[in-house]
């Protein structure tokens, strides 16, 4: 009998994990319709001689290495002031990626840095 209960148990669960895949996926779908809305769309135009052609905010910070979905619309939501600014101390702050270096008369130390978005850190 207890075997039954566990079993019917165990198919609530894999009913409930479908439910919230799908939404994840859902979710990550709507992320990155969001951040692909930031870049600029090609339209096979040829830039103005002379004119120097610049990479879009979205597409820098996706080259960055440990960047992914969830963090590149973080970065995008909450550092929008540093970015527009092009502030690359500040973004480096925001995203705990700045290195602090600590240094006494005799030993030097470069840890990682811990007072930054936890959800910007990657």
């Amino acid at each position: 009998m207890s075997s039954e209960a566990a079993v019917a148990h165990v198919e609530l669960l894999v009913e409930r994990l479908r439910v919230v895949n799908r939404q994840i996926r859902r979710c990550h779908q709507r992320v990155d319709a969001l951040c692909d809305a930031q870049t600029p769309e090609s339209d096979g135009e040829e830039s103005i001689p002379g004119e120097q052609c610049e990479q879009r905010d979205v597409e820098i910070l996706r080259s960055l290495p440990g960047v992914g979905r969830i963090v590149l619309a973080t970065l995008l939501s909450e550092a929008s002031s540093a970015i527009k600014a092009r502030d690359y101390h500040a973004l480096r702050s925001l995203a705990g990626v700045s290195p602090v270096p600590r240094a006494s008369g005799k030993r030097r130390a470069v840890v990682m840095r811990r007072a930054c978005h936890l959800r910007s850190r990657s």
